[in-house]
C-alpha cells in the first residue's frame, strides 16, 4: 500500500515494518463466576486450574437458572477482546437467561450492526 494512505509520516511508516505490538488480556475465571453469583445466578467455573491451553469446545463455566449456558473458549475470548465492564457483562448474561433463548445465546451490544460502519 502506498505510504500516502497511512495517517503517519512516511519515515514513521517505514519504521513500523519491522515493529509489532503484543497485547495480552487476562481475567480470573473464578472471579467471573463469583460476579455472576453475587448477581443471583448459579454460576460455576468448571475448568480445572492449570497451565494447559484451552481446547476447542472446552467448557470453562456453566451458568444455570431455568436454562443453562455453557461458556466455552470462543465466548471467553470474545469477553476478553471486547473489554466489557464486568457489571455490563453480568447484566447481559442475566438478560439472556431471562429471555430463555435457545441455541448458543450470547449478549451483544444493542444496535451492534450499526457500530462497525
Amino acid at each position: 500500500m502506498p505510504w500516502a494512505n497511512y495517517p503517519l509520516h512516511p519515515v514513521a511508516c517505514a519504521r513500523l515494518i519491522g515493529d509489532y505490538t503484543v497485547v495480552t488480556v487476562e481475567t480470573s475465571g473464578p472471579l467471573l463466576a463469583r460476579l455472576l453469583q453475587v448477581a443471583g445466578l448459579d454460576a460455576r467455573w468448571v475448568r480445572p486450574p492449570g497451565k494447559a491451553d484451552l481446547q476447542q469446545g472446552e467448557v470453562v463455566m456453566e451458568i444455570h437458572q431455568q436454562e443453562q449456558l455453557q461458556m466455552r473458549r470462543s465466548e471467553l475470548e470474545r469477553y476478553l477482546l471486547e473489554l466489557l465492564r464486568p457489571g455490563s457483562w453480568v447484566a447481559g448474561i442475566k438478560h439472556v437467561l431471562a429471555a430463555r433463548q435457545t441455541g448458543q445465546p450470547w449478549p451483544h451490544y444493542r444496535n451492534e450492526h450499526e457500530v462497525w460502519v
